[in-house]
């Protein structure tokens, strides 16, 4: 809770770019911005995230929801990721619908550094409205 009051507190921003933790963040904290309980509604790259719990219900929710005012949200996940497993990662962005990208890759628990991947990522948040 503290992590979520302290980046809303910053916002506003043009994107959130999380990590494993950070990235199951990113996307509580978008939820929360998509359900009127929060300020952030933001393009998001969400990197290895797992299911967020205590915040599943959230997420849940949003499936209920005509997805066409989400902000874009863009899903890395490893195939060999042995942290934060690739279904878990396919939940959280399965929440986000249409407006969610996904990017696999055959590594790990990690963010692609490939030049195709690091360049998908850069336009991604190049093109943040």
């Amino acid at each position: 809770e503290e992590s979520i009051q302290a980046i809303e507190d910053l916002y506003p921003f043009d994107a959130l770019l999380g990590y494993s933790q950070g990235a199951m963040l990113s996307a509580v904290l978008n939820a929360r911005g998509l359900r009127g309980q929060g300020p952030v509604k933001v393009p998001t790259v969400v990197g290895s995230a797992a299911w967020p719990l205590p915040f599943e219900d959230l997420l849940e929710s949003l499936m209920k929801y005509d997805d066409a005012g989400f902000p874009r949200t863009l899903h890395t996940i490893g195939a060999e990721d042995d942290v934060n497993p690739p279904i878990m990662a396919m939940q959280v962005a399965d929440c986000f619908g249409c407006n969610a990208t996904v990017l696999h890759h055959p590594g790990g628990h990690w963010i692609p550094m490939e030049p195709k991947f690091i360049e998908t990522i850069s336009d991604f948040l190049n093109s943040s409205e």
